[in-house]
């Protein structure tokens, strides 16, 4: 899990999982840092080997 802040203020959280697939425990992740924003901008990817997925 990597996340980065780009220069408008939009938070990019990147999840890697070698299969591709969104688990749980990424969902989870990702509903601890959205509440942690508090309303931000957050654009979520999931990385995959050979893919980039936009949630």
């Amino acid at each position: 899990i990597d996340s980065v802040r780009n220069s408008k203020g939009i938070k990019r959280l990147i999840l890697y999982h070698i299969s591709g697939r969104y688990t749980s425990k990424m969902k989870k992740w990702h509903n601890i840092i959205k509440k942690e924003l508090d309303g931000s901008e957050l654009e979520v990817f999931l990385v995959h080997p050979e893919h980039v997925f936009e949630l």
